[in-house]
Formats: C-alpha cells, structure tokens, sequence
C-alpha cells in the first residue's frame, strides 16, 4: 500500500475561503497582517500625538485661568495702594497749607476707588502722623507717614506700608 503524505488532503487557504465564504480579512493571520500595514502604524502615531497636544492645550488653558486671576488679584492691590497713596499726598497738602487739617474723611477718586484719612496724629508743627487706608475689592493698602516738621519744607522721617495701624 501506498502511504500518502498528510499535506496531500490538506485543502489551500484560497478553497477554504471559497468553499466557507470567509472574507479575507479573516483567519488566524488578519491580525498580525493587519498591524503591520504601513497606515495603521500611522493612525495609531498620530492618535498618539493628538492625545498629548490636547493635554498640552488643557495645560495651557489651566495656566493661563490662573494667569489671569492673579492679573486681577495684582491690579486690585496696585489700585488700593494708588488710592492710598494720594490720600496720603492729599493729607500732608492740606497740612502744609494749615496745619489744623482735622482728616477724619473718605475721599472719591476718578475712577470710583475710595480711600480714608484717620485724624492725624501729633499737634503743631513737627511730629505728626498721617494714617491713610484704600480697600479695592477685597485688597487692603495702608500707608503710615511720620512727618518730623511741617514748614516752608515738609521734613519726612518715614513713608511706609503697614500691614496694620
């Protein structure tokens, strides 16, 4: 008797697809065929790229929130602290001019920002004080002027930002 070999009944992939209608894509080899393709290494390449240039952008976009909330943060202090600084030169104007200013006032300024001038200390001439205060949304500014003589010359010792009287 004749031995046959066992590859002789084995039947070929293209009559397995024909005679089972598989598709070609199909069977124990589609995936490894398939990955390496030139195009899926591409898709897969840029979906990666798109990824992190969106967590970039979600970055950016978080720094640049936080930016602009520390922009107003700075600005409401600049403002506070203009508008006690001109309550403070308004102050020793009026005590240069007469040296009876009683201060004790709120003053408006242009742009709506309000500042206060406390009763200044000392009496006469020299040794005196000026206290002046501004509040812009939430952002305090003091200033604290000690004045040695208050003459044809004002004779400042100390300009200051306190933290508190």
């Amino acid at each position: 008797m004749k031995r046959i070999s066992q590859f002789a009944f084995r039947p070929s992939r293209f009559a397995l697809r024909v005679c089972f209608n598989i598709p070609k894509s199909q069977g124990p080899r589609a995936k490894s065929q398939e990955r390496n393709k030139p195009g899926f290494i591409a898709l897969v390449t840029v979906l990666i790229v798109m990824a992190l240039g969106v967590l970039l952008a979600a970055g950016l976009s978080l720094r640049s929130v936080d930016a602009g909330n520390i922009y107003i943060i700075n600005l409401d202090g600049t403002r506070a602290h203009v508008a006690a600084t001109h309550c403070a030169e308004y102050a020793l104007s009026s005590l240069k001019a007469g040296s009876s200013y009683p201060g004790n006032e709120t003053r408006i300024l242009d742009n709506g920002d309000t500042c206060y001038i406390a009763t200044p200390g000392g009496g006469g001439g020299s040794n005196r004080t000026v206290r002046t205060t501004s509040t812009v949304n939430g952002a305090n500014r003091k200033i604290d002027i000690y004045i040695d003589t208050i003459g044809p010359y004002m004779e400042i010792s100390k300009w200051q930002e306190v933290a508190d009287f």
